[in-house]
């Protein structure tokens, strides 16, 4: 996937529909938990999440050529930190599933200003003489 991504220059599109399907995932596992949804929903979102980081990585090496080491040393960290994060939270609400999995819908939606900025990366606006 994320070769056909880059090949196509749709790397943006398919992270966006990565989100919104983890997004619809949490939204589902908050409203009806049950271990057989849990099973279908997460085993699709790993699916349509396992090419974000080789996107997210090619898309920094490609707007920033000069700080591409930096830039994904910073990336594995901030991918490591938010782990931590969600993981800690999640903890504390292992025994309140919807809120547990309405705090994972929340931190997904933090991705989408980030998917925007990219965006406007990929397909600047040219301003209108």
């Amino acid at each position: 996937m994320p070769v056909w991504a880059d090949r196509r220059g749709r790397e943006v599109e398919v992270m966006g529909v990565a989100i919104a399907l983890t997004a619809m995932a949490c939204l589902h596992l908050a409203l009806v938990p049950s271990t057989l949804t849990a099973f279908v929903t997460l085993l699709g979102t790993g699916f349509v999440l396992l090419p974000a980081l080789p996107i997210v990585l090619s898309l920094s090496e490609r707007h920033a050529p000069e700080a591409e080491s930096t830039a994904a040393g910073l990336i594995w960290m901030a991918g490591n930190l938010g782990g931590v994060v969600l993981a800690t939270a999640v903890g504390l609400l292992v025994t309140r599933p919807a809120l547990a999995f309405a705090a994972l819908l929340a931190a997904t939606l933090l991705a989408l200003p980030a998917l925007h900025w990219f965006r406007g990366l990929e397909h600047p606006v040219d301003p209108v003489p």
